[in-house]
């Protein structure tokens, strides 16, 4: 899978956006980035949507047999 992403919007703008906060007390723009390097995105989840981490997408098929590095 590939995907070419920039997020440009400052922190505060995106906890204003998904009426949540951020966990990592450290996030940065991204600008122009490949999904080769791994970039880490901001994320809520239905467990709490009152928080914004921070993760990188992985993808696993299903004929790996050992799972994810």
């Amino acid at each position: 899978m590939c995907f070419h992403i920039s997020l440009s919007k400052d922190r505060r703008a995106i906890e204003e956006g998904f009426d949540a906060s951020f966990v990592d007390p450290i996030f940065e723009k991204i600008y122009h980035v490949s999904a080769f390097s791994y970039p880490k995105l901001p994320v809520t989840s239905n467990d709490d949507t009152s928080k914004i981490q921070l993760f990188s997408l992985g993808l696993i098929t299903l004929w790996v047999k050992d799972g994810p590095l």
